[in-house]
């Protein structure tokens, strides 16, 4: 009977484990589309890469354009600094925030114009971020925070370097025309 019990009892903790990481999964599930739908991504893309970022690649580069929008992103947050909250982001200096919106901002502008202006592609890694701060709670701590503003620069450095200023593509034209162009003169040049 002893044996039965002693076993009983290791096997418990291994139960709790198992509901606790089973409501985790759940809890990380249910906090994408908590976050996709009413913390932010929804609601912003539309405003900063399907608008502010369009237009403004208009008259200025892919670059010129996303750090304006990265910036304004910014800017809209900063009310939020002044309301005490709960979230790493708006404890931390404000030029942390504004930091982290044009980096950011330069990759969703990237998701942008290589999926030929999908407001939705944008919507998902302005989810993918949010959600990442939640998971990851790097801004907690300043050397996570600057290995994370890192790690942004990184990958904004490698798109410029791969896709250039200009446009974020590798085909030159931010509405995929010069594609349709290049495709149809290559035709041209084997008939």
């Amino acid at each position: 009977m002893a044996h039965c019990f002693s076993r009983l009892h290791s096997t418990i903790p291994f139960l709790i484990f198992l509901r606790w990481r089973s409501l985790s999964h759940f809890r990380l599930r249910w906090s994408t589309v908590y976050i996709f739908f009413l913390g932010g991504p929804l609601q912003e893309e539309f405003g900063w890469r399907g608008y502010a970022f369009e237009k403004l690649r208009g008259q200025y580069s892919a670059l010129t354009a996303s750090i304006v929008a990265g910036l304004m992103w910014g800017l809209w947050h900063l009310p939020l600094f002044f309301v005490p909250r709960a979230e790493a982001y708006y404890n931390r200096p404000v030029w942390g925030l504004l930091l982290t919106t044009t980096l950011v901002g330069i990759i969703l502008a990237w998701f942008y114009a290589n999926t030929r202006g999908s407001v939705f592609a944008a919507m998902l890694g302005h989810t993918m971020f949010n959600w990442s701060n939640y998971v990851f709670p790097s801004l907690d701590s300043d050397y996570a925070a600057l290995i994370l503003f890192g790690l942004y620069f990184v990958v904004v450095v490698y798109i410029l370097w791969q896709y250039g200023i200009r446009t974020f593509t590798r085909r030159g034209g931010h509405d995929g025309s010069d594609i349709t162009e290049i495709s149809t003169s290559e035709q041209g040049d084997t008939v």
